[in-house]
């Protein structure tokens, strides 16, 4: 899936091409041009989750300002059973509920740093041994018992 964003004031369509990128990407014009027109905000999302295939007719185009980003989405093999087991991240990729949340710390892993002293220029002069280094996250296993499906399902 992918995400159509923009920066409001770099987008500078040709004639009709943001037309045609509406259609394309089933979203309505007033919506386009009420988002672009916010030119208080860094960037705004035009659309989020459009099929890769959409976002290959979209990127065609070749709008200047408008740009794409890969998104997740997220499949549960057995529905909505294991959807409560599983849990879900917010769009920070931080665990909100379920298993997600209980191994948050495990699963996310943990930025690493290292202090360094710079000279009056802000050239690197040294690096100090006070570092600490980068832990990733880990990988986890979750086994689902089919059993236990049909009789979580039923309770």
């Amino acid at each position: 899936m992918k995400s159509i964003w923009a920066i409001p004031g770099e987008v500078h369509p040709a004639n009709g091409s943001l037309r045609v990128w509406g259609h394309r990407s089933r979203c309505r014009r007033g919506q386009i041009d009420k988002r672009l027109s916010d030119t208080g905000r860094d960037f705004v999302f035009l659309k989020r989750q459009i099929p890769p295939e959409v976002s290959e007719r979209v990127a065609d185009l070749h709008i200047p300002g408008l740009f794409q980003n890969r998104e997740y989405r997220r499949y549960y093999p057995s529905g909505e059973v294991t959807a409560h087991v599983l849990g879900f991240t917010g769009v920070d990729d931080i665990g909100q509920e379920g298993v997600e949340l209980a191994f948050q710390d495990g699963l996310a892993g943990k930025p690493g740093s290292r202090r360094v002293i710079k000279d009056r220029l802000g050239r690197r002069s040294r690096t100090s041994s006070r570092s600490r280094p980068r832990r990733t996250g880990t990988t986890s296993l979750l086994l689902w018992m089919p059993a236990s499906r049909t009789s979580l399902s039923r309770s």
